[in-house]
């Protein structure tokens, strides 16, 4: 069923596992629900694309977030020739939080600014921050559906009264 709004795209995946993780650049992209093939690849029921800041929280504080794209897993690993494709810490502690176990949402809620917020289980949040004016912060979808983007931006914020 395609949500209506942003709000119910947002409440479309509270109780859905998290499937998938990829990157494409810098921007992050979650998979919520049941994992599908879809053209070369595969996707979940709904994707949240986040190309604003973001940061993953546990119950011991900051596990990463946008910034740690850019740092090597080694600390002496920073040479002029390093970039994030050659292994970043980022990539590598996602990978070691997600294959660890399951995590199913347990609520999701835009705050203020429009920034998002997924808590799983667990006591783990994922947690957008719009640091920027214009273009799009994150969008949430179900991917197959053109019917079904939905974006945060700070004009939407403002207009819902996010801000």
């Amino acid at each position: 069923m395609k949500p209506n709004n942003i709000n119910e795209a947002v409440q479309s995946i509270v109780g859905l596992p998290l499937g998938t993780y990829f990157r494409a650049a810098d921007m992050r992209m979650f998979g919520f629900g049941k994992i599908r093939p879809f053209k070369k690849g595969q996707v979940c029921d709904y994707s949240l694309h986040i190309l604003c800041s973001w940061r993953l929280v546990g119950p011991e504080g900051i596990i990463t977030g946008h910034r740690d794209l850019w740092e090597p897993v080694k600390e002496d690993d920073s040479d002029e020739e390093w970039n994030y494709e050659n292994g970043n810490l980022q990539d590598k502690k996602l990978e070691e939080l997600f294959s660890s176990a399951t995590f199913i949402v347990q609520s999701a809620t835009i705050k203020n600014c429009g920034d998002l917020e997924v808590v799983f289980s667990g006591e783990y949040k994922l947690q957008t921050f719009l640091d920027f004016s214009r273009d799009d912060a994150w969008l949430i979808f179900q991917p197959g559906n053109l019917d079904s983007f939905f974006h945060m931006d700070q004009e939407l914020s403002k207009t819902e009264g996010w801000h």
